[in-house]
C-alpha cells in the first residue's frame, strides 16, 4: 500500500472521513433546498440570456455601432461567458468529486479484514447521498447537464440570429 492509500485508510479507520463527508451530505442538502430551486436558475438563465444578447450584438450589429458601444457588448459576452463557465464546471466537479470519493472508499472499505467493521463502514456507506448541485427541482448538474446547458446556450444564440436577421 502506497502512503496515499495508507493515509486514505487511516483516515477512514477513523470515521474522520465518513463524518466528514455526512456533514457534507447536510450541508449539500440544506443548500439545495434553501438556494436551488430559485437562485441557481435565476443565475444560469440571465448569464445565458446576455451570452445571447452579447453575442447578438457583437456577430449582427457591430457595423452599425460605434466602438464604445460594440466594446460594451463584447465586455458584456466576454464576462458573461467568463462567469458562466467557472459557475457550471464547479457545480460539475462537486457531482464528480462526490461518486470518486465514494467509489475509492468502498474499495478501501472492501481491505478492512475484519467482517464486522466491514458491513458496519459498508452499511454507512450506501446510506450515504452523491453530492450534487441542484439545478431547480429537476436534475441535478453533472457532465450531461453541463453539455446540456452549453447546447440550449448555443441554439439559444443561434435562434436569435436566425430570428432577428
Amino acid at each position: 500500500m502506497s502512503v496515499a492509500n495508507d493515509s486514505k485508510f487511516r483516515l477512514l479507520r477513523t470515521k474522520r472521513g465518513l463524518n466528514f463527508y455526512r456533514n457534507l451530505v447536510l450541508l449539500n442538502r440544506l443548500q439545495n433546498q434553501a438556494y436551488s430551486s430559485i437562485f441557481t436558475p435565476i443565475i444560469l438563465f440571465s448569464l445565458e440570456c446576455l451570452i445571447q444578447v452579447g453575442a447578438y450584438c457583437v456577430i449582427r450589429l457591430h457595423k452599425k455601432m460605434d466602438f464604445f458601444n460594440f466594446l460594451f457588448s463584447s465586455s458584456i459576452f466576454i464576462s458573461a461567458v467568463v462567469v458562466l463557465i467557472p459557475i457550471v464546471l464547479e457545480m460539475c466537479s462537486i457531482y464528480c468529486y462526490s461518486s470518486k470519493f465514494k467509489c475509492l472508499t468502498n474499495i478501501l472499505v472492501h481491505r478492512i479484514k475484519s467482517k464486522h467493521l466491514r458491513n458496519v463502514y459498508r452499511q454507512n456507506l450506501n446510506s450515504f447521498r452523491i453530492l450534487c448541485c441542484e439545478v431547480g427541482n429537476f436534475y441535478p448538474m453533472e457532465n450531461r447537464a453541463q453539455l446540456t446547458l452549453l447546447d440550449t446556450t448555443l441554439h439559444g444564440i443561434v435562434s436569435t440570429l436566425v430570428m432577428l436577421s
